[in-house]
């Protein structure tokens, strides 16, 4: 088996068990990526992903189109 194929399973294990990862980010790419910046060390990976899932939990990342109020604009074609 693959090195990198290898290094996502055990990162997404290492996710599940310490409850990290949420259904809306269950990613192989995600996850690929994160791993790739921290040149598959797991550990390094598992801290540059908590802090994106506190991130974006500081932020409201996820929630911004529910919560967000948007001004409808009623734009109409002139007549030249």
């Amino acid at each position: 088996m693959s090195v990198v194929v290898e290094g996502s399973r055990s990162f997404m294990s290492t996710l599940m068990l310490e409850d990290l990862l949420p259904p809306k980010h269950d990613d192989y790419h995600t996850m690929l990526r994160f791993l790739k910046a921290r040149k598959f060390n797991t550990e390094k990976a598992k801290q540059m992903w908590a802090d994106m899932l506190q991130w974006r939990k500081e932020f409201g990342a996820d929630t911004i189109m529910e919560v967000a109020k948007f001004k409808i604009l009623n734009l109409k074609k002139r007549k030249v």
